[in-house]
């Protein structure tokens, strides 16, 4: 769906805004195949909510976690707890204590403290430390360590660098440096970069961990031109299951709509991956209008069976405002070079005058050389129901039918979760938040 109806219960707050926002769901997948099915509970928290509010001292607690529990065995099957903290500000300085994301540090995170200084308004400096929990699972870890912080802010611009030197079993475990920054500018093109160099480990090896550049441009009101290179190793978590329309279609509709967000657990692969893209997009504004959008990847490792090429278009109709959207697409792409591909169409519709309500469907036709000779099927519907202001339902269903040697393995997968957001909006006079 282009507008998602959880913005209007997690858009973005202003710095005197406290928000708590609790997600509570279960999902389901049953192989008639098989014969076995699998349940799973649900629960999220994500809140930026003030404990003391003084005029120059404030302190404020963050959460950010979601764990899954497998029903059958009353086991915690993933856990991804990114924030469980709290923030003390000052004018001159921000400390946090708890389980904190490391400011400018990517997925990195520490269990401990992080201080920030802020010597002007453009600049802050700082260091965190503590024990790093694992970037896979999120799950503690005995890997003491600490690191320098650095951030530039211009007017278009913003800089930052992290550093980390962490300890496990009493030696070296990685020593490295992550620098990022974005310009964005007028009339509507923006640049970003990313370079994380591993100055050495354990073993002594030190190079390129991950690095990427991405453009995007306005050329003319309607088009849209994007461009990126990135080179990343398991570290970046890009995994070649995305392109299975059973796991994109369910992991993008959660993350649109800020549910998800879950990590992929892939094996750690130190070697480098090569990812290079491109893509252009048409739309223009207008009560009715049609739009397009071509796109193209190509991945290079050094296993010919880890490398894939993509090809995808995309064309349909946007009406009522925006409250329709229709649309087919193709999707073809060689995968250790092994030709497969999906064609598809998916229709969205917000049929009431308030947005309160909205349908997304979309049905495909999908080609695998895994298959039995002959294309196999999936099809799902998403319901997003905003049940009043501050509480948003959302249930998703979805079919597939694979044809596989001698039987063809038919499954069902679905989901229902229930977000509710609190909110309470203090005097502005009181400024930032330091965040």
């Amino acid at each position: 769906m282009i507008a998602l109806l959880l913005a209007a219960l997690a858009s973005a707050e202003p710095d005197v805004a406290d928000t708590a926002t609790t997600t509570v769901g279960v999902s389901a997948a049953y192989s008639a195949s098989a014969r076995k099915g699998d349940l799973d509970l649900w629960l999220g928290e994500r809140a930026r909510w003030s404990l003391s509010d003084g005029e120059r001292t404030r302190v404020k607690l963050l959460v950010d976690g979601r764990l899954r529990l497998d029903t059958s065995d009353l086991r915690l099957e993933r856990s991804m707890v990114r924030a469980l903290g709290v923030r003390v500000h000052r004018p001159k300085l921000t400390l946090d204590l708890g389980r904190i994301p490391v400011a400018g540090g990517g997925p990195r995170l520490v269990d401990g403290l992080q201080l920030r200084l802020h010597p002007g308004r453009d600049w802050d400096v700082g260091l965190w430390a503590g024990l790093a929990p694992d970037l896979f699972t999120t799950r503690p870890a005995l890997r003491p360590g600490a690191g320098p912080i650095v951030a530039v802010r211009r007017p278009g611009a913003v800089a930052s660098l992290a550093g980390e030197v962490l300890l496990f079993d009493g030696a070296l475990d990685r020593a490295g440096l992550l620098f990022q920054a974005r310009l964005a500018a007028e009339p509507g093109w923006s640049a970003s970069a990313r370079l994380d160099l591993q100055l050495t480990d354990r073993a002594g090896q030190s190079g390129l961990a991950d690095a990427s550049t991405a453009v995007s441009f306005r050329p003319v009101d309607p088009v849209r031109i994007d461009a990126f290179a990135n080179l990343y190793s398991s570290l970046r978590y890009l995994s070649s299951e995305q392109l299975d329309p059973d796991l994109r279609r369910f992991q993008a509709r959660l993350r649109d709509n800020g549910l998800g967000g879950d990590l992929s657990q892939d094996l750690r692969d130190p070697r480098l991956y090569q990812l290079y893209g491109a893509g252009i997009g048409w739309q223009p504004k207008g009560g009715t209008v049609p739009f397009a959008k071509l796109l193209g990847r190509v991945r290079y490792h050094p296993e010919p069976e880890r490398r894939f090429t993509r090809a995808y278009v995309t064309a349909g109709l946007l009406a009522w405002g925006g409250d329709l959207e229709l649309a087919a697409d193709v999707n073809a792409f060689t995968y250790g070079g092994k030709p497969q591909g999906d064609v598809g169409v998916r229709a969205a519709v917000w049929p009431l005058p308030s947005g309160a309500l909205g349908l997304d469907s979309s049905f495909r036709v999908v080609s695998n050389p895994a298959f039995d000779g002959r294309p196999g099927f999936y099809a799902d519907l998403f319901v997003d129901a905003r049940m009043s202001r501050a509480t948003l339902l959302i249930v998703g269903v979805a079919g597939s039918s694979q044809p596989e040697p001698g039987f063809v393995d038919v499954g069902y997968t679905g989901f229902v979760r229930l977000a509710t957001r609190l909110r309470r909006t203090r005097p502005a006079s009181h400024g930032a938040s330091g965040s």
